[in-house]
């Protein structure tokens, strides 16, 4: 019977941490819009030849799309792409 008390407390106060954290997320967000909005996501429209303007490790911007000539978009990429950010971002 202590055990199941003691399990329901635990799992309660789990309970209330990830609820605070979850909050001080959406306030850092509010707080700073223009951070969110700093990079795009996947298959959105990026900035050619800048790969940091993707939002993610591995998203590149590709500008060889054949269905829109000129328009830059984020795509998934390879694993040599995050360690290619993560020198020049």
């Amino acid at each position: 019977m202590k055990f199941v008390v003691a399990l329901c407390f635990l799992l309660a106060v789990a309970y209330v941490a990830s609820a605070e954290g979850s909050q001080e997320t959406e306030l850092k967000n509010l707080e700073s819009p223009e951070q969110a909005r700093a990079c795009v996501g996947t298959k959105e429209i990026c900035t050619e030849g800048d790969d940091c303007s993707c939002c993610g490790e591995f998203d590149m911007c590709d500008c060889n799309n054949p269905n829109e000539r000129g328009v830059c978009r984020c795509k998934y990429a390879m694993i040599y792409t995050r360690v290619k950010k993560m020198l020049s971002c």
